[in-house]
């Protein structure tokens, strides 16, 4: 839960500041946290999408870097091996906390 209050807070002040690091690391994976209609996505919707970008992407400090911006550093860099499994790790990962 404190991940979710996290990166929503996260997402909140990159969509404020467009230059944020939030918003430069979601722009890198290519991940949009509005719909359509302009809308903010919950963070249910977004993250597998997260995942599946973060999984695309080349190892390496940048990836780690993207984590960071994201999730902070702490919960950043533990993520890194769930989000390296895409949209799958996460749905499974969702599985188990049922």
């Amino acid at each position: 839960e404190n991940t979710i209050r996290s990166f929503a807070q996260r997402m909140a002040e990159g969509l404020v500041e467009p230059s944020s690091r939030v918003s430069l690391a979601l722009r890198e994976l290519g991940v949009s946290v509005r719909d359509s209609a302009g809308n903010l996505r919950n963070f249910a919707d977004v993250l597998p999408d997260i995942a599946n970008a973060f999984a695309r992407a080349q190892d390496g400090v940048a990836k780690t870097q993207i984590a960071i911006a994201l999730f902070g550093e702490e919960t950043g860099t533990r993520l890194i091996p769930l989000l390296n499994r895409g949209a799958a790790g996460i749905e499974e990962l969702m599985r188990k906390a049922k």
